[in-house]
């Protein structure tokens, strides 16, 4: 057709056509009993006894272990803070002695 030469022309490209990853299987032992059931939150919390604990001592609980965590932390800051002022290793000099050879002008 005489529109053929309005068209887009487009160069033919030898795209590479990436491969699919081979997948290794890996055979799995067979079971037929499942896993042991997890444990709810509620049955951890029977076990440590903290279910029977009032809210003023859950609270007070948690307020010690955040203090306790924050004290460590703390120490750890203080400790990078305390490196920056530790005098650095002085050098030893070869001391002069007064019968020595070496003469100093007295300029």
């Amino acid at each position: 057709m005489f529109l053929d030469r309005f068209l887009p022309k487009f160069k033919k490209k030898n795209v590479k056509t990436k491969k699919p990853k081979e997948k290794k299987e890996t055979v799995k032992q067979y079971t037929p009993f499942p896993p042991p059931q997890q444990q709810s939150k509620i049955d951890m919390q029977l076990e440590s006894g903290e279910y029977f604990l009032s809210d003023e001592q859950k609270k007070s609980k948690e307020k010690a272990k955040r203090s306790d965590i924050r004290s460590q932390e703390k120490s750890q800051k203080d400790v990078e803070r305390a490196k920056v002022f530790v005098a650095p290793k002085e050098k030893k000099r070869k001391s002069t002695e007064p019968g020595s050879n070496e003469v100093r002008s007295g300029r």
